[in-house]
């Protein structure tokens, strides 16, 4: 990978956490905001889909791929994300 796309995907990365931040709790955040800032991608990655798993919080199609795009583009796997809620496979009085 070169340089420069690799330095895009970082930041891709690195703002993922916040996308969740309003259905994540504080000690979730802290811990993903500061693996992010050690560069450890593939690890902040990891918990971000335990938080959302764990949690069973629903995540938009969009925030669907935008995580899929992210793990392919640091060529981790992605049959992870089958075990995260997306909210249009939800009733809506769960939404």
């Amino acid at each position: 990978m070169e340089r420069e796309q690799e330095a895009k995907l970082a930041e891709q990365t690195n703002h993922l956490p916040e996308l969740f931040a309003d259905r994540l709790t504080a000690s979730d955040m802290d811990n993903l905001r500061s693996t992010a800032g050690g560069g450890e991608w593939g690890l902040m990655l990891d918990e971000l889909l335990a938080s959302l798993r764990v949690r069973q919080t629903p995540i938009t199609a969009t925030e669907m791929d935008e995580l899929r795009s992210v793990l392919s583009g640091w060529s981790l796997p992605t049959d992870q994300l089958r075990f995260v809620l997306v909210a249009g496979d939800l009733p809506l009085e769960q939404l």
